[in-house]
C-alpha cells in the first residue's frame, strides 16, 4: 500500500430518518463481492453477502483449509476456510468492529489463487 496507512472498506452509510439506526443497502454490500481484504493478519476475499445481519462471508486466500464434517460429525473433506463478519452492531447503531477492521488489499498485495 503506497501511503503506509491502512485503507478501510468504505461504504455510503446513511442514518434512518426517524432513528439513529445505520442503513446500508444489500446492493451496496453486494458491491463488495470480489474485494480482497486483510483481516486478522490473513488475506480474504468477500464471496457472499448474508441478508440476515447483514454479514459478509470471507474466504481465506492464504490457502488455509479446514476439515468439514458430514451430517454425522465424521471428518469428510478439506474445504477453504470461510468466516462470517457482521456489518452492524447488534443494536444497528454502529458498524461492527470486525467490519471496521477489514483493510482493502491492493491487487499487488493480493495472493494469487491456484
Amino acid at each position: 500500500m503506497g501511503s503506509g496507512r491502512p485503507r478501510q472498506a468504505a461504504l455510503l452509510i446513511l442514518r434512518g430518518v426517524a432513528t439513529d439506526e445505520i442503513v446500508i443497502t444489500l446492493a451496496q454490500l453486494r458491491g463488495m463481492i470480489g474485494l480482497r481484504v486483510r483481516f486478522e493478519e490473513s488475506a480474504w476475499e468477500v464471496i457472499e453477502v448474508l441478508e440476515d445481519g447483514p454479514s459478509l462471508v470471507l474466504e481465506n486466500l492464504d490457502h488455509a483449509q479446514v476439515l468439514q464434517a458430514d451430517q454425522y460429525g465424521e471428518r469428510f473433506r478439506w474445504v477453504p476456510h470461510r468466516i462470517t463478519v457482521p456489518v452492524l452492531s447488534v443494536d444497528r447503531l454502529e458498524l461492527h468492529p470486525d467490519f471496521l477492521a477489514l483493510d482493502l488489499l491492493d491487487t499487488a498485495d493480493s495472493p494469487g489463487r491456484s
